[in-house]
């Protein structure tokens, strides 16, 4: 078992700091250090970790509360637990998706983040690592005081309910993890853990975080996978849940020019249109991604609050200003920003999703008892979401589901 904490640097780093110049995956694949070391990181790239003997909280039998975060890291823990343990809707979470969960990263403190989430809050916790990170992060992850002591970034899921086994499924990859700034080994995992929840029903969770450098179309390919994925691994009648980020914000961001391009494009043909319709309601139109949920035997409408957007891009906040001055042209960011004087500089996206099979979505005050009552499907939208000490740059998002 790893710390909470992770105050030394874990021998790993050793090996992997001897790459934090190499340029490209394909000049990686050909370095002999790299290659004699390859087996001990790939153990890492690929990592599994779970910790089932923390004391768990006895949950209430008659219904499932599941919530996504994506935690932007972890780098708010504090702020992400104090919300998870205070606020009325979140406490009442029997199973916690989390998304860009670290493990040892300079940016969040070289905390375990899961473990310390799950500890604090009493959960067993099962994590997917997807990266095995050589840089400490981008932007101003980037300027943080020390070093990452291991290096682990992935997806995590928290349950009360005993996980009775669990699993991680690839993801298709097309970008080269060595390139720019951000240097890492690995690529998407989506995670599955078998809860056995009350008088014998069993539900599948999974956790997804979508590849945020993509085309509709590269996001529509891994989701496709993970649903062909989960219905050849799982056992036909087993309910499932799917909660993750699946980064539809509409636009091609796998190359720059092609994101400015698209942006501009869809600006020109009416910000309002794009405001009201297809950043809020990308499964109108906008995103493939949504083409493939129905055909694999999967239901969204019914599990989430369609048009609540679940993240605000505020163009006057000086996070997300240094972002665009990182990545984008400054023309650019002047467009950007007369465009949104009509929003006062702010952009909601539709980015966090559940989708599921066989489970019943409970409605308002549809089940009730020891002081829980379900409600709709539900976005958390009173957290500090934005600007400096922000908890995370997304909201989280929730869905209460019938047992048995």
């Amino acid at each position: 078992m790893l710390d909470t904490v992770m105050q030394n640097p874990h021998p790993i780093r050793e090996i992997l700091d001897q790459f934090s110049q190499v340029p490209s995956l394909k000049a990686l694949l050909r370095d002999a250090d790299y290659l004699r070391h390859q087996p001990e990181l790939d153990k890492w790239v690929g990592a599994l970790i779970h910790d089932f003997s923390l004391p768990v909280k006895a949950p209430f039998a008659e219904a499932l509360r599941v919530v996504h975060w994506n935690i932007e890291r972890g780098k708010n823990l504090t702020g992400v637990l104090k919300a998870l343990h205070s606020h009325a809707y979140l406490q009442a979470a029997d199973v916690l998706i989390l998304t860009e969960a670290d493990i040892g990263m300079a940016r969040s403190g070289n905390a375990h983040v899961p473990q310390t989430l799950a500890a604090a809050l009493g959960y067993h916790f099962v994590f997917a690592n997807s990266s095995l990170c050589i840089a400490k992060g981008v932007r101003d992850e980037n300027l943080i005081p020390g070093e990452n002591n291991l290096g682990l970034h992935g997806v995590a899921i928290l349950s009360r309910w005993p996980i009775e086994s669990f699993f991680a499924i690839k993801l298709p990859n097309w970008i080269d993890p060595m390139e720019g700034v951000e240097k890492r080994l690995g690529q998407r995992q989506a995670l599955v853990c078998v809860l056995n929840v009350a008088q014998g029903f069993k539900v599948a969770v999974v956790g997804v975080h979508i590849e945020a450098k993509s085309t509709t179309q590269h996001r529509r390919q891994q989701l496709e996978v993970l649903l062909r994925e989960v219905n050849a691994l799982l056992p036909k009648d087993l309910p499932v849940v799917i909660g993750g980020d699946l980064n539809t914000h509409t636009l091609n961001t796998y190359h720059l020019w092609q994101f400015i391009k698209h942006a501009l494009w869809q600006g020109m043909h009416g910000m309002r249109e794009r405001i009201d319709t297809h950043l809020l309601y990308p499964e109108k139109k906008m995103e493939p991604i949504f083409q493939v949920i129905h055909p694999a035997g999967f239901d969204y409408p019914t599990f989430n609050a369609l048009g609540d957007p679940t993240m605000i891009y505020d163009s006057r906040d000086p996070v997300e200003k240094a972002f665009l001055a990182s990545h984008l042209p400054k023309p650019f960011h002047r467009w950007v920003d007369r465009q949104l004087e009509p929003w006062d500089g702010k952009l909601g996206f539709k980015l966090d999703w559940f989708m599921g099979r066989g489970l019943q979505v409970l409605k308002n005050q549809q089940v009730s008892g020891n002081g829980f009552a379900s409600q709709d499907p539900f976005v958390v939208a009173d957290l500090h979401t934005t600007g400096q000490g922000r908890l995370s740059d997304h909201r989280p998002i929730g869905v209460d589901l019938g047992i048995g």
